[in-house]
């Protein structure tokens, strides 16, 4: 019964409520639980202790002898979660500030507990616990870190008493006295026997408070080397904790790293072997094995990844395991390797299969943690490594440091990554300079390029901002800047707020760095600019992977394309002794494009098919040319037809070689067809009939008696670098109210576009008097990021954004949502007609007859 862990034992009702509960308080959790605590907080991940423990690690590593020595404390908490208390719970969420009535609330889902033991089917007993918190409810992860809260306050107080003292890095870094993970702790002292016995005494409180209780044989302490043996063993003693010379592990992780990184990471290696180990029991096609390494192998070293950079030898070595997967061999198995692993790793779009190549995924991954200090510099692993590393700079200008941690190290080395897609997102432009810092959209570099001219005195962007209009000061921008540039800076959306200058990743819609776009943008750092990403013919051939076909054949097609089938002739190139003629007609040298083309066989099948292809009459030298040549003439459910006959046809040339079994052409092509059927009748009943209606059905749909609806749109004029908006408001019966348009100078994005075009009809409705209403917008990621706070802040439209959010707050009540195309029609057409109007807006009377039909036709 020790062993015994109730696993939330709870109906759905409970559930429900918990998950309430649970969704209300970690919204109010990072503003009462310390910085100390990492586990299940909104934007505190685990990796950040692990960057601040090995960076304290490797300070007492590297300390001289004449200096202080350090204490790290590893503690491990046997049973946690049974064994807390829940008076001291309640005393702690008191304490903490908590509602008397929410408390209560809390403490309900926590006290009435109560377990039923059915012992061979029979009723065995009733369990009533005193104590402890479910694994697995909702609520318990965040119950916990507030009782663990109790610990860091003490912990707190000792230093505040000066009775415990905590690490530091470097001269202004800050403190560092205990790092905690859920039940994880560990504690960075001074190595003295007083500070053991403050912790010994905090510990024996702790534990008569909360129940919590150290696991001593799970726990560890470790000393610097300048630490006296004997004061070493008094405190070891005292403590009851075992002395080791390094921790092993820290949350996953390993603490030493010895001189070979390589053998430090060797496990990986076992790792893989493993795991395809319990896979060679199965006999899995091409497809499936794609499918494993993508999903399995390939996030296995994922965690690693992001805290450590990998040597490249063993990237290559993990490479080559999943290579001799793929190519169907073992561990102790040699199979032909038809195309190198780093032409596997490119886009299908560009021939390849998607793999990562693990280097250029490690430093997306370390450069993911570069993001982090960019825009979280308040976190606590922020400012440990800016004290230490880039004081007086920021991430991206930071030098090489001398003696630094492995950890910083690949971290600083994934830099290059974030200085190709990093700019600076324009608020108010009072902290980006001009002719220094990266801030102009389009721009390769991101950089001015044109030369600042003798005398200008302008140094900051915020300088070509008009303060009245929030508006680019126009004059200024041409005369500094060349017409490129300028039509640049003048695309660059400004909102009404004084919003701050920011941080923002390139290639993203949103703004944020993404670890799959700095993966491209580290594979296109690498790539030799001499070699072509890819050849037209592969370009062509992409088109195979959208069809509708198993992953199967679609591997197979690609396989063809690339000419690397195990043909004899294929075979006979790679110096296997074989014959090259075909077994099918057994008249010609065996190549791919004979056996799916040129074979008497095969210009029977295509005659006979329902494509009726005269494959003799077609002059090609590849299958890549046989495959482009059809895939030009014909729709994509017939191509789909070519893709299935074509892998009929190499079954059929399997079949003869190896069970000596002969099909006539008129079977092979009856297969493919009722093959294609079955399959496409299975993807429907999977995936089931898309409702919803069809694009000629989509009407305008009134409101409810209460509210106004406001549609609205944009249009793009790329000859005059115009863009116009238009709006119209209509009731509950579906009159016009009143409309709007008005055209405005500048060379916008699409997305750039509508923010404004929802912007100006918002303050045009509040104009109007509105005060319930209903925006109906075509643009659905515009939709979407006023849902997004996130996207709000990071996003180029920033500024925009944050206007209408701010405006859709003065009215009762406003709800933005997309709507397609064909229901958002006349607001398009008011939109393009703001190329014809010369004043900036109109109103319902002045509508063209035109617009009026296109009202009439909306609502019928």
């Amino acid at each position: 019964m020790g062993d015994l862990r109730p696993i939330s034992l709870c109906n759905v009702i409970y559930r429900i409520i918990a998950k309430v509960l649970a969704n209300r308080l970690k919204q109010v959790l990072s503003r009462v639980i310390s910085v100390e605590q990492s586990a299940f907080l909104p934007g505190r991940q685990i990796t950040d202790n692990v960057l601040v423990a090995f960076e304290a690690l490797h300070y007492m590593n590297s300390r001289r002898e004449q200096q202080r020595g350090w204490q790290a404390i590893k503690l491990d908490m046997s049973k946690a979660y049974d064994r807390v208390e829940w008076r001291y719970l309640e005393a702690v969420m008191v304490a903490l500030g908590f509602d008397e009535r929410w408390t209560g609330l809390i403490m309900q889902c926590v006290s009435t507990v109560e377990y039923e033991i059915l012992l061979n089917g029979r009723e065995a007993g009733r369990i009533v616990p005193t104590r402890g918190l479910r694994q697995g409810d909702p609520l318990s992860p965040y119950l916990f870190i507030l009782c663990a809260e109790g610990l860091t306050s003490m912990i707190k107080d000792a230093e505040n008493q000066r009775l415990l003292h905590g690490i530091r890095v470097c001269r202004r870094a800050p403190t560092i006295s205990h790092l905690l993970f859920a039940d994880d702790s560990l504690f960075f002292l001074r190595a003295t026997v007083k500070e053991a016995e403050v912790v010994q005494q905090i510990l024996k409180r702790y534990k008569e408070a909360s129940g919590q209780v150290v696991n001593f044989h799970k726990s560890s302490i470790l000393f610097s080397r300048n630490v006296q043996r004997r004061v070493q063993n008094q405190i070891s003693q005292l403590l009851a904790v075992q002395e080791v010379e390094h921790h092993g592990r820290y949350l996953g992780l390993p603490t030493h790293i010895g001189r070979s990184k390589v053998d430090a990471f060797a496990s990986l290696k076992g790792k893989f072997w493993a795991r395809i180990k319990e896979w060679q029991e199965q006999s899995l096609s091409r497809a499936g094995r794609l499918v494993l390494i993508k999903s399995m192998l390939q996030s296995l070293p994922t965690y690693i990844m992001s805290i450590f950079k990998l040597p490249i030898t063993l990237c290559k070595a993990l490479e080559s395991i999943m290579g001799r997967y793929w190519w169907g061999g073992g561990k102790d198995s040699h199979k032909i390797h038809w195309v190198e692993w780093r032409r596997l790793t490119r886009p299908k779009r560009e021939g390849g299969l998607g793999f990562r190549s693990l280097h250029e995924f490690n430093m997306a991954m370390l450069a993911k943690q570069g993001w982090r200090l960019m825009r979280e510099p308040n976190s606590l692993a922020a400012r440990v490594l800016k004290a230490k590393y880039f004081r007086r700079t920021d991430f991206l200008h930071s030098r090489e440091a001398y003696s630094a941690s492995l950890t910083w190290k690949g971290i600083w080395e994934a830099r290059y990554i974030l200085q190709a897609g990093c700019r600076r997102r324009i608020g108010n432009g009072r902290s980006t300079r001009v002719w220094e810092d990266p801030w102009l959209p389009g721009s390769s570099c991101f950089n001015v390029v044109t030369p600042r001219a003798n005398g200008c005195e302008v140094e900051w962007v915020s300088e070509l901002i008009d303060d009245v209009t929030h508006s680019w000061r126009r004059e200024l921008v041409y005369q500094l800047f060349s017409e490129y540039e300028a039509q640049l800076v003048l695309s660059i959306p400004l909102g009404w707020r004084s919003l701050e200058d920011d941080w923002v990743w390139q290639h993203t819609r949103e703004g944020c760095y993404s670890v799959k776009s700095g993966y491209h943008v580290a594979c296109h750092s690498h790539q030799n600019p001499q070699q072509p990403s890819s050849s037209a013919g592969e370009f062509r051939g992409q088109i195979l992977w959208r069809l509708e076909l198993p992953e199967r054949i679609k591997v197979f097609l690609w396989s063809a394309y690339r000419d690397i089938l195990p043909t004899k002739e294929n075979l006979r190139k790679r110096r296997v002794d074989i014959d090259n003629y075909c077994p099918v007609c057994g008249e010609m040298a065996e190549t791919g494009v004979h056996v799916l083309k040129d074979c008497q066989f095969a210009r029977a099948v295509w005659l006979g098919s329902q494509l009726n292809l005269r494959a003799a009459d077609m002059q090609v030298d590849s299958f890549a040319e046989f495959f482009d040549t059809v895939a030009l003439t014909v729709d994509q459910r017939k191509l789909a037809l070519f893709g299935v006959v074509c892998w009929s046809l190499w079954n059929n040339r399997n079949d003869i070689l190896w069970e000596s079994k002969r099909q006539q052409p008129q079977h092979v092509c009856e297969m493919a067809v009722r093959f294609l059927q079955e399959y496409g009748e299975a993807v429907r009943h999977k995936c089931g009939t898309r409702g919803g209606p069809r694009r000629g059905e989509i009407k305008w749909e009134p409101p409810d008696e209460s509210h106004f609806k406001v549609n609205v749109d944009g249009a793009l004029f790329q000859n005059s670098k115009e863009f116009g908006v238009g709006a119209v408001v209509r009731d509950c019966n579906g009159e016009v109210i009143a409309a709007m348009s008005c055209r405005r100078q500048g060379t916008l994005q699409v997305e750039a576009v509508e923010a404004y075009g929802l912007r100006g009809a918002l303050q045009w409705a509040y104009e109007l008097g509105l005060r319930k209403i209903i925006v109906e917008c075509d643009c659905a990621v515009v939709v979407q990021w006023l849902g997004s706070q996130h996207a709000v802040l990071l996003s180029e439209l920033g500024g925009v954004l944050a206007d209408c959010k701010g405006l859709m707050d003065r009215f009762n009540e406003c709800r933005v949502q997309h709507v397609r195309r064909a229901g958002n029609q006349v607001a398009h057409e008011l939109a393009r007609r703001a190329e014809y109007i010369a004043g900036d807006e109109f109103w319902v009377e002045e509508v063209p007859d035109p617009i009026k039909a296109f009202v009439l036709n909306d609502m019928a």
